[in-house]
């Protein structure tokens, strides 16, 4: 009889156990990363149909079409499957489609945690390689990590800018002669970035 009773017994622990793995399974296949900070990072006319005007050293202009897309991913690491918002934002020139400039905003399970970012990457590539920028959040916060090139204040073209993320894009110690630059920050988004001459275009306004 005792052993009889010590069998239920075992089989109540295993079966209590088996019902709460399946609820981590269940817990974890329905987690969903957010990533509202980085979206509040960047203007909200980013996500509207508008123009950014550009400006060179001389007063030239170039305007640049903003798209946007918004999306929900799912991902795998290790163990934990999850579902994870995803957006990207597209500066373009019509008049020169294959020059682009791309945000996206993502968030992601790494072995040191969840991994909350904004990326900027200007293209095409060069031949060497291209020039990235990225900025890391953690408690809903933009911060400040070793290798950033963060500024508090710049001056750009005779324009100042508070709190800016510059990305110079190099090879070795040599600067790259084409798209060497993107610079981001909070209040204009895209401050600055080079073109394929290597010439510099600072934010100057937004059209609508």
């Amino acid at each position: 009889m005792k052993n009889v009773i010590y069998l239920i017994l075992v089989m109540l622990i295993i079966s209590c156990s088996n019902e709460s793995n399946d609820i981590g399974k269940l817990s974890t296949l329905s987690q969903h990363l957010k990533i509202d900070e980085v979206k509040d990072y960047l203007p909200n006319s980013y996500f509207e149909e508008v123009a950014i005007v550009y400006k060179n050293n001389i007063g030239e202009e170039l305007t640049l079409n903003v798209s946007s897309n918004e999306s929900i991913t799912e991902a795998t690491f290790e163990d934990i499957k999850y579902r994870s918002d995803h957006f990207e934002v597209t500066l373009y020139d019509p008049e020169n489609t294959s020059f682009q400039i791309v945000l996206t905003g993502s968030a992601n399970h790494t072995s040191a945690g969840v991994s909350v970012f904004l990326g900027g990457i200007l293209m095409p590539f060069n031949d060497s390689g291209t020039t990235w920028s990225t900025v890391r959040f953690n408690n809903g916060e933009p911060i400040i990590v070793l290798g950033d090139d963060f500024n508090e204040t710049i001056v750009l073209n005779d324009r100042e800018f508070k709190d800016v993320y510059v990305a110079i894009g190099k090879q070795g110690f040599e600067q790259f002669e084409a798209y060497s630059e993107l610079d981001i920050n909070s209040k204009e988004g895209v401050v600055a970035f080079r073109d394929d001459m290597n010439e510099l275009w600072v934010y100057d306004r937004i059209e609508k």
